[in-house]
């Protein structure tokens, strides 16, 4: 009678994806076993070569010296000797001396190699599952390799002829591997060292002049006079040198162009004012023209040759915020002004250790400033930027709609700029004045989406074109200048001021030093200020009105770019008279 045998049930889903993992965890097993064994086998292949090098080399002895020798060292010693095998202090080598069992045992332990992974490790000491004694390994000093080359320095004592190194194929002697190519290479090579060479002593080579201690002394410079009553008092005309790394889009460029060509509207014939940058970069030219400057390039590294070949008396150097010394390219009878137009890497003012005199476009950046220590008091000064505004009259104002207009033109940064003041102009100020309107220009994506649902904002974005840019700012009831760091003498208050619009701010940087109260603005703590005086001004017209008449008389009086001019022809007279530069 056959044996009915039940059929085997199927698997399920659940199972065989069981079985599937543990067939993968068994081949990741196998496969990192046939791994170490081939590791193994190398280390066994390698040494079994490194022992028929020493055969041979044992074998070679043998031909050449007999088993002792008189007042010689026996084979044994002499073979260790040439392998370079250290002896003790009883003369007796360290392989040959004796071993307890637990050194014995340390040393198979520690010898042998290691394709285990062990499960924990503290510090020197490492646990395996399968050892149940763990072993500290002890310190001993590497025994040197058993290499042929090593051996003809010690053979030469024994008159025995040394073997020859043995060279891989794959090398070649230095004959061969000089080419026309590698020559040019090499030839390139020394080249650039010497380059290197030339500008690491030029950066370290200070004036004789400046070095010893000019920057020191006192710098005497008579009160500072007003235009009307100042007079050019040299033989001959100056020639100034306007520098900046960079031609962006920023304050200190449009500050830069406003003193040279206020220099060359006002003092046209007593000097001559080169405006130039220190990058190779591409820049706005029309921004530029409209300031009726012409940038040219001049790297650092040629600042020397351009001022011998414009004779050129004094350079300025305009700082921004990844400005570099510049005084060690510079001929010794040149002198170098330094102008600091923003509060960022103030830390880098020291570095500046060789200037005539230190300017700073405001007082706080005066008090601010991290200045060199040896350089005396008197060199020191603030003088208030100021812009140009005889050119409004011939520009209209633009066609802005609202009964109250505010706005701001300036870089849309983080410090300048917070996107909630657009929602604190729509649910909080639209509410108490009436009919306010906010012209917002400047870059910013996320402003631009903002005011997309916002009623009382208008985005206009970016303009670089001076006369439209003015003409937006001259429509102004009042220019909203809500930031939240301090600055030096910001231009975009100063482009306000020029066409007569008031200003509110805070008293952040150089902002006080430019806006007096109830002259031509008001300076606040916070918002409720601002929204305190735009409603006045809203509801009382007669007031507004008076408010810019004032803006504009003490923009002509105070910050006209002509007094900051004339305080700068002043300053190179008495540089220049105090380094004798010229023939008075």
């Amino acid at each position: 009678m056959m044996r009915r045998v039940k059929p085997r049930a199927k698997k399920t889903s659940s199972q065989e994806s069981a079985q599937r993992q543990r067939d993968k965890v068994r081949q990741k097993r196998q496969e990192h076993v046939q791994r170490l064994q081939e590791a193994r086998d190398d280390a066994l292949r390698r040494q079994q070569v490194a022992g028929r090098e020493v055969d041979a080399i044992q074998a070679k002895i043998d031909e050449l010296i007999p088993a002792t020798f008189d007042g010689l060292p026996n084979q044994t010693e002499l073979e260790r000797e040439l392998a370079g095998v250290p002896r003790n202090a009883s003369g007796m080598s360290r392989s040959r001396r004796p071993r307890t069992r637990r050194q014995a045992i340390r040393e198979r332990v520690n010898t042998r190699p290691r394709v285990r992974e062990p499960i924990k490790r503290r510090g020197r000491r490492s646990v395996y599952k399968d050892q149940k004694k763990t072993y500290r390994p002890k310190h001993r000093e590497p025994t040197p390799k058993k290499d042929i080359q090593s051996l003809p320095a010690r053979a030469e004592a024994y008159d025995i002829p040394a073997p020859k190194p043995t060279v891989e194929p794959t090398q070649k002697s230095q004959e061969e591997k000089i080419t026309p190519k590698t020559q040019r290479r090499e030839r390139l090579k020394q080249k650039r060292l010497q380059q290197q060479r030339t500008l690491r002593e030029r950066k370290t080579i200070r004036h004789p002049v400046k070095a010893s201690g000019l920057c020191t002394r006192e710098l005497k410079i008579p009160p500072f006079v007003g235009y009307d009553d100042y007079e050019y008092t040299l033989a001959r005309p100056i020639v100034t040198l306007h520098v900046i790394e960079s031609l962006g889009l920023g304050g200190s460029q449009v500050m830069m162009a406003e003193l040279v060509n206020g220099l060359k509207t006002y003092f046209s014939q007593n000097g001559k004012h080169i405006f130039a940058a220190l990058q190779k970069q591409g820049y706005d030219r029309k921004m530029y023209a409209s300031y009726n400057v012409r940038p040219e390039i001049v790297p650092q590294e040629s600042l020397a040759k351009y001022c011998k070949r414009n004779n050129v008396d004094i350079v300025v150097h305009h700082r921004v915020s990844l400005s570099n010394d510049v005084s060690s390219y510079l001929p010794k009878n040149v002198a170098y002004v330094l102008i600091n137009h923003t509060v960022h890497s103030m830390y880098k003012l020291k570095s500046f250790n060789s200037c005539d005199v230190y300017v700073s476009v405001c007082e706080y950046l005066d008090r601010q400033g991290r200045w060199p220590g040896h350089a005396h008091a008197t060199r020191r000064l603030a003088i208030l930027n100021g812009i140009e505004n005889n050119h409004l009259d011939d520009i209209e104002a633009y066609n802005v709609s609202g009964k109250f207009v505010t706005g701001r033109c300036h870089r849309l940064v983080p410090g300048k700029f917070r996107l909630d003041s657009l929602g604190w102009l729509q649910n909080t100020a639209a509410k108490h004045v009436k009919g306010l309107t906010h012209y917002l220009l400047g870059n910013s994506s996320k402003a631009r989406v903002k005011a997309r649902g916002l009623d009382c904002i208008r985005y206009m974005g970016q303009i670089t074109q001076r006369e439209r840019k003015m003409s937006i700012i001259k429509a102004l009831d009042m220019y909203f200048y809500d930031t939240t760091q301090n600055e030096g003498a910001s231009i975009a208050i100063l482009e306000a001021l020029a066409c007569g619009v008031p200003v509110l701010c805070k008293k952040l940087g150089g902002c006080p030093e430019l806006v007096k109260t109830g002259v031509n603005g008001y300076v606040e703590k916070d918002r409720d200020g601002f929204l305190k005086r735009m409603k006045s001004l809203s509801d009382d017209k007669k007031a507004l009105q008076k408010l810019k008449a004032s803006t504009l008389e003490d923009f002509n009086n105070r910050l006209h770019v002509k007094h900051t001019a004339c305080k700068y022809m002043q300053l190179f007279e008495a540089v220049l008279r105090d380094r004798k530069a010229v023939d008075i």
